[in-house]
């Protein structure tokens, strides 16, 4: 059993559903300019930082997400612990997952992210005075 940890310095964001426009007669379908930013951010990031690390589907593929948002403002006060606090609001967690499986099929770390069989995925918001982040274990199997 492999274990790949990566870390992306970049606030999660969710997949949100196309839109489409019709242009002279024909549909236009696109994501929103936040979405095209974070996968491209994110593309980049993977590319040039863990450019030696790919996973083919030879083995069961198991991921582990810690999603980690900025903390709000009003989560400064006292009465809030200074760790790790879990994150139950929107974005959903199924359409984070989906954001992070595209990032690493775009990255090319994980040739194609139909090949993930498990996953596991946290949302929590981040320690006082941090920046939201993407923590990631991929788990080789047999």
């Amino acid at each position: 059993m492999t274990e790949i940890k990566i870390i992306l310095p970049i606030e999660p964001v969710p997949t949100p559903r196309p839109r489409v426009t019709r242009h002279h007669g024909k549909s236009l379908v696109f994501y929103s300019k936040k979405y095209r930013d974070f996968k491209s951010t994110a593309r980049t990031y993977l590319k040039h930082n863990y450019k030696n690390i790919r996973v083919d589907g030879d083995r069961l593929i198991h991921t582990d997400y810690l999603c980690v948002f900025t903390r709000p403002k009003y989560m400064y006060a006292k009465k809030y612990p200074d760790g790790l606090i879990p994150h139950q609001k929107r974005p959903d967690r199924d359409n984070v997952t989906k954001s992070i499986d595209d990032a690493l099929q775009d990255g090319e770390i994980i040739s194609d992210d139909s090949l993930i069989w498990s996953n596991t995925t946290k949302k929590m918001y981040s320690e006082r005075d941090k920046l939201g982040r993407i923590e990631i274990t991929i788990t080789l199997k047999q």
